[in-house]
């Protein structure tokens, strides 16, 4: 075999190799969605505990929900409790709204989960806590029907991305031989 053949042969695997890479890695976005959205109930039915059986502030209930919270879900809860201690005249519900549309968009939901979480806000901070319980219960079950979305698109569309990734790598190395 030439060098020329050898070259063409491993630039041929390395592109295949980076468009498995490519295919796989937009393939983990949905799977990353998905645990995020699930990490959110769990984070969100401690948060009801929290709030309807100790008797601490809001903030207080928020950092202690996200020290037991994955690093995702926890920079939602932290940037908020860090908001509401600043006491800086903004009521409850536009410290949530703020902190959950920066947040969404850099932990990658989608704008109708978004509007789920962003909810929940109103009701933060202006009612008793069973009436709380009631919305935090409410704002979980919305999160249950994308977390089944979210699964459903995982299954359905992450083997897809994995072979349209390979599939396109191999139609370069065509066009490059």
């Amino acid at each position: 075999m030439s060098n020329g053949l050898v070259l063409k042969v491993c630039g041929g695997v390395l592109v295949l190799l980076a468009g498995a890479m490519v295919g796989r890695h937009i393939g983990s976005t949905l799977s990353r969605r998905l645990a995020l959205l699930e990490e959110l109930c769990a984070a969100f039915q401690r948060l009801s505990t929290e709030l309807t059986y100790q008797a601490n502030t809001l903030a207080s209930s928020f950092r202690t929900t996200a020290q037991d919270s994955a690093t995702d879900c926890a920079m939602l809860l932290t940037r908020v409790a860090t908001n509401l201690e600043k006491g800086d005249g903004r009521s409850v519900a536009e410290v949530w709204s703020q902190s959950v549309s920066d947040w969404g968009e850099s932990a990658g939901l989608r704008a109708n989960q978004v509007k789920s979480l962003q909810l929940l806000g109103p009701a933060l901070g202006r009612s008793g806590r069973d009436e709380q319980k009631a919305h935090l219960e409410a704002t979980i079950a919305r999160l249950e029907v994308h977390v089944a979305e979210a699964r459903q698109e995982r299954n359905r569309l992450e083997a897809f991305y994995n072979q349209v990734g390979l599939l396109v790598a191999a139609a370069l190395v065509l066009l490059l031989i």
